[in-house]
């Protein structure tokens, strides 16, 4: 059977009685004892803040949500044996050692590394949206775009010689050749 928070729970916590806390929050003491042993997260949001604010606390702390003291409390409970090997299952290696290395970081190294996180993983964004509007054009044109563009050096026809124009043929020809020849380079 799970246990559960109730109002009778909560005046027992907060060492008051509910008639006492009926006087303080207004609510009818009839109603306060017929939901005494039910579930608080059935009560009405309405009685709930009430309850909290006569009692100087947070609702949270009356339906049940841990404090910091909870969580400390919990954290030495915790059978730190079995989650490592949990950890194990669910990261690899690298990731673990990542981890580690994060842990031993001064804070602002560590702030550092999640600024970086947080910049890749808005580049990791636009670079799928980058390649999913590659994927609209390619469908759009009817055919698949170059895997990668190349330098515009590489595009180009190879060049020959740089006064040609105006020549003629022949003239072309001999000043092609005259580019060509390696020896005419040294």
């Amino acid at each position: 059977m799970n246990e559960y928070i109730s109002i009778r729970k909560i005046t027992e916590r907060y060492n008051t009685t509910i008639k006492e806390l009926a006087l303080k929050t207004g609510i009818p003491a009839t109603t306060l004892y017929s939901l005494a042993d039910k579930p608080v997260e059935s009560l009405k949001l309405e009685y709930l803040r009430k309850i909290a604010k006569a009692l100087n606390a947070p609702v949270d702390d009356l339906i049940g949500r841990l404090d910091e003291y909870d969580l400390g409390d919990m954290f030495w409970k915790i059978d730190w044996d079995q989650a490592f090997i949990d950890m194990k299952k669910a990261f690899s290696d690298n990731e673990i050692e990542h981890f580690k290395t994060y842990v031993n970081l001064n804070k602002d190294d560590q702030s550092r590394i999640d600024q970086f996180t947080d910049n890749l993983s808005v580049n990791q964004d636009l670079w799928d949206e980058l390649a999913k509007k590659r994927k609209d054009l390619e469908y759009r044109l009817g055919e698949d775009l170059p895997a990668s563009t190349t330098p515009p050096d590489q595009d180009e026809p190879e060049l020959f010689a740089a006064n040609d124009r105006g020549a003629t043929p022949e003239e072309k020809k001999n000043a092609d050749d005259i580019m060509q020849n390696p020896d005419e380079w040294e």
